[in-house]
């Protein structure tokens, strides 16, 4: 999901400004928010062996997702982390979150029809239940940061007012489109995000 931000330049000056404490409660919030979304995912995905709901891992920010997960090999930036399911030896999340349709094998059963799977979503829906939450807990980290950050005074409270409005903002458009949509998912069965 790409996000533009005007002026981000601008943004990310101020925010340098605040320094440490402002970064730790953000990088805070992030991780309590990919955990969350972690625990919900594996809830949520269809258990056989257990390999793929092992694979539902939190990366760090500065380490790589595992190969073969959605977007593998990608390096975390710095005050983020990655949710991801699969690794190199569970290749198949993405056959199970959206389902194979019916086609006719090659290789070693060749001509024979596959009849397809149906899909069984759970780390979207883990996103899409997260979502308004990851949001709102981003938003009162970038306060509680500011303000930690800049003390009290009447300067700092002017400050503090400008950033606290550009980073409500930030994390707005980082939180994706409005959350707590209704809707129906592909199987036409109805879904809230909360």
């Amino acid at each position: 999901m790409a996000v533009k931000i005007r002026n981000k330049d601008r943004l990310l000056h101020k925010l340098g400004i605040l320094g440490p404490e402002l970064r730790a409660s953000i990088e805070a919030a992030n991780l309590e928010s990919a955990n969350e979304m972690v625990a919900l995912a594996k809830e949520f995905v269809p258990v056989h062996t257990g390999k793929l709901r092992d694979s539902i891992v939190v990366t760090g920010p500065g380490e790589q997702t595992p190969a073969y997960s959605q977007g593998g090999g990608d390096l975390v930036p710095e005050g983020a982390y990655a949710v991801s399911a699969g690794n190199s030896a569970t290749r198949y999340a993405h056959l199970v979150e959206f389902g194979t349709k019916s086609h006719t094998n090659a290789g070693l059963f060749e001509g024979s029809d596959n009849p397809g799977t149906r899909a069984r979503p759970f780390f979207w829906p883990a996103y899409r239940f997260i979502r308004k939450k990851m949001r709102s807990r981003l938003g009162i980290a970038l306060n509680r940061g500011i303000k930690s950050a800049l003390g009290t005074g009447k300067a700092s409270r002017s400050v503090g007012r400008g950033l606290a409005k550009a980073t409500r903002k930030f994390a707005k458009k980082a939180g994706g489109r409005r959350s707590g949509a209704r809707g129906r998912n592909a199987k036409g069965r109805f879904t809230k995000a909360t």
